[in-house]
């Protein structure tokens, strides 16, 4: 399966019926399991690594999501990111 990127934003501004709809579609597919987000290996921990976390946005050094845990239970584990790994 092939998903490609969309531009939520704009399509949220100009057709916010069609971002409600492929949000539902999504949300099918992520509850079955279908599809698994891809989360990126660095584990940026606290509002102190955000700097960090943007610098590699930044350079491109990031693929799938980027995740800052900050405080007990926000964020991700690791044993849900382990989970989410294509």
């Amino acid at each position: 399966m092939l998903i490609c990127g969309k531009r939520f934003g704009e399509t949220n501004r100009t057709n916010p019926a069609e971002t409600e709809e492929i949000w539902k579609e999504l949300n099918i597919l992520l509850e079955s399991g279908k599809i698994k987000p891809v989360i990126f290996d660095n584990d940026y921990q606290g509002l102190e690594s955000v700097k960090d976390a943007l610098r590699d946005l930044s350079e491109r050094k990031v693929w799938g999501k980027a995740v800052i845990s900050i405080g007990d239970g926000i964020g991700l584990s690791r044993d849900v990111k382990d989970k989410a790994r294509l």
